[in-house]
């Protein structure tokens, strides 16, 4: 019951945050929603002992396949732990999906409107440990156009031992998962490989080309597609779709548009490219006015 009444209590605390972001009550939308992450890891470790305490040891007793026994209920152990913020990411009936990086995707933005902006960039690095959507990243594009100090885009201390942790989990699982399928009775046959030492290694470097945003688009391909007639916009678009999927390799056109009217896309993770003379090609957030291109990654 306790379990269940913090789990509440984190859910209040998010959906409080989340208000609070909406309504620009920036002071609120910080404390509630650091409140909120400080009790998903709070949870997160509690559910990962209950883990622990399901598992029932006298079945390991005498048992020939020793081995594969005690590998199974490691497996189901790490897999019941790595579920678990996947549980805790039913926020009132609704899944949230990844809740570390809600959290942060709303707490950068209310930093940088308090003008802490050290919070909004580490937030904004910490996010991308978890998720790459690249409106979060278009903000990261900014701010360090805004601050110009790449030593601010470090992850926190926390968040990387999370990501770690995280990242060994899924990437034991796999192996669990490719190896031990037991068909007809038997597992498949041991490979060369499956001797190899467990790669432990986890890089946090965010390794995205920001530069070659501004290189996405030329000036005589900005015009050619703001034209209302454009005779080559087709084999432009062919070409600068190329160029954005080697940023984002399964981005797909959805629109060119040019209004004065602000606006938003209609996928939840775009990435919007000004046609604009004096701005062209640049990385635009997700409300935006003027002509435009966008994808959805």
């Amino acid at each position: 019951l306790y379990f269940i009444w913090d789990c509440f209590k984190l859910q209040d605390r998010f959906i409080s945050g989340v208000k609070a972001y909406n309504e620009e009550d920036w002071n609120r939308c910080v404390d509630d929603l650091e409140s909120s992450l400080e009790k998903t890891l709070e949870e997160d470790s509690r559910c990962r002992l209950l883990c622990e305490d399901k598992i029932d040891w006298s079945g390991v007793e005498g048992n020939p396949e020793i081995d594969v026994l005690m590998t199974s209920i490691q497996a189901s152990v790490i897999r019941c732990q790595h579920n678990c913020l996947h549980r805790l990411a039913l926020i009132n009936g609704h899944d949230v999906g990844n809740l570390i990086a809600a959290h942060f995707e709303y707490l950068h933005f209310c930093y940088y409107k308090l003008m802490r902006g050290s919070e909004a960039a580490r937030s904004v690095a910490s996010y991308l440990l978890f998720d790459d959507n690249p409106l979060v990243r278009r903000n990261k594009y900014f701010y360090q156009n805004q601050y110009n100090k790449e030593e601010l885009f470090t992850p926190h201390e926390t968040m990387m031992d999370l990501y770690r942790q995280r990242t060994l989990e899924q990437r034991y699982l796999n192996f669990i998962d490719e190896k031990f399928k037991y068909v007809n009775n038997e597992f498949p046959p041991e490979m060369q490989d499956d001797r190899k030492k467990f790669d432990t290694y986890v890089a946090f470097e965010d390794d995205f080309d920001y530069s070659a945003i501004r290189r996405l688009l030329s000036q005589t391909e900005c015009k050619i597609l703001r034209s209302a007639f454009p005779l080559k916009e087709d084999k432009t678009l062919e070409e600068l779709t190329d160029r954005v999927r080697a940023l984002w390799p399964k981005a797909v056109f959805e629109d060119r548009n040019c209004s004065r009217q602000s606006r938003q896309p209609a996928c939840p993770r775009a990435i919007v490219l000004s046609i604009e003379n004096d701005d062209c090609s640049e990385w635009l957030g997700a409300m935006h006015t003027g002509c435009s291109v966008v994808f959805c990654a």
